[in-house]
């Protein structure tokens, strides 16, 4: 046990900045590394990008839906002819921007439980 306090689990010091993580540092003690695997480091900044782009397409996509929306009902209180497809797209752009949040989300759920998952396997190696 006093093992496990002294070291750190190398995802939360990549988190932290204080150490690089590279698949090097996850490979097996007696087994050789693959180039590919020496050739391409673990960026953990590459989930903190996704994070942020889903959070922009999420805010973006309800804006612009909302926006397209509210047009949508100006004009349709007016008698225009356009009014009806504008409240349809703003509800699909909102609706869409949404489910690409989540989509985005997933996949960086999927990258962090597989990155811890890989982790707690290699330890019982």
């Amino acid at each position: 046990m006093e093992e496990n306090k002294n070291t750190q689990d190398p995802f939360v010091s990549a988190m932290q900045g204080t150490q690089p993580v590279t698949t090097e540092q996850h490979s097996n003690e007696g087994a050789p590394t693959s180039p590919v695997q020496e050739k391409y480091p673990v960026n953990p900044n590459a989930e903190k990008v996704v994070d942020v782009i889903a959070e922009i397409i999420k805010y973006l996509g309800i804006f612009v839906g909302l926006l397209c929306f509210f047009i949508g009902l100006i004009y349709s209180f007016g008698k225009d002819s356009g009014g009806g497809a504008l409240i349809v797209i703003g509800l699909s752009i909102a609706f869409s921007g949404i489910v690409s949040w989540a989509f985005f989300k997933l996949i960086v759920n999927i990258s962090r439980n597989l990155f811890l998952l890989n982790e707690r396997v290699k330890k019982l190696e």
